[in-house]
């Protein structure tokens, strides 16, 4: 039961985070939650596509198929959920208007292939375990209870953050960088199960510290894309989505600050 609790609760995490953070960007943005309606539906159909047709995916592009959508997936997500990061940057530093139809498209995206994404896997996690009659049991209640817990921490985060608002929305940024870090990380893992690159060995293990199994170690995968055992290239990867982010930030503050003295100097 122990580990159905922890898998279903890490696949929700990634999920039910992203929704409680979108929430708190929504509320900011003075867009209707409604969106979030239709994500959760397409992407819960979407995943049961993908399970069905995950034997045809796999065996695509000799063997490796359901790597390189699972990667996609990911990439694609990555890179979204940074970019809905960045509307805080256009609009507190650069002073852009933010379209919120657009970002209600983007939001709906996100939540969407996330859901498709650790639906399909949280599928075939039960799959695989309601095959053994003695283990249905114990899967369904730890399936339902790490789903809780992973609603639960997403539903908690939501209200602390939306009762702080200015610094709930740089919270949000700095936590959707590491999520979107995370990803990426998690999107060359694929391409290493792939062998389309070069695996390496790890660099260390953390496991000793903070168990990747462990419910702290699945808390941690979701917020940070924690990895016990990283490779030399996840870490490159993960760094790279990390700080590139915060140096365009650090840029447009420092050339904002310029500007005003400039102004001020002028006047």
């Amino acid at each position: 039961m122990i580990d159905a609790v922890i898998i279903v609760l890490r696949e929700t995490l990634e999920a039910s985070l992203l929704i409680g953070f979108l929430f708190v960007y929504s509320n900011h943005f003075l867009i209707n939650k409604t969106w979030l309606i239709g994500s959760l539906l397409v992407g819960s159909f979407l995943s049961l596509i993908v399970v069905i047709e995950l034997p045809n995916i796999s065996d695509l592009l000799d063997g490796i198929g359901q790597e390189l959508l699972f990667f996609s997936v990911l990439l694609t997500l990555s890179v979204l959920i940074q970019w809905s990061g960045w509307q805080i940057i256009l609009l507190k530093i650069i002073g852009r208007q933010v379209d919120s139809n657009q970002l209600k498209y983007l939001y709906s995206v996100i939540i969407l292939l996330a859901v498709s994404l650790e639906g399909a896997e949280i599928i075939i996690y039960l799959q695989s375990r309601l095959s053994n009659e003695s283990q249905s049991f114990p899967s369904i209640l730890g399936g339902l209870l790490g789903l809780g817990i992973g609603l639960s921490v997403s539903a908690l985060l939501y209200y602390l953050l939306s009762q702080t608002s200015r610094v709930g929305l740089w919270f949000c940024f700095v936590i959707l960088t590491l999520v979107s870090a995370g990803m990426a990380s998690q999107a060359y893992s694929y391409l290493m199960q792939a062998d389309i690159v070069d695996s390496g060995y790890p660099i260390w293990d953390s496991n000793y510290l903070v168990d990747e199994r462990s419910v702290l170690g699945q808390l941690f995968y979701a917020l940070f894309g924690y990895e016990a055992t990283p490779t030399s290239n996840q870490l490159f990867v993960y760094l790279a989505y990390v700080f590139f982010p915060f140096i365009v930030l650090f840029y447009f503050r420092r050339y904002k600050n310029h500007s005003n003295q400039v102004g001020v100097f002028n006047e």
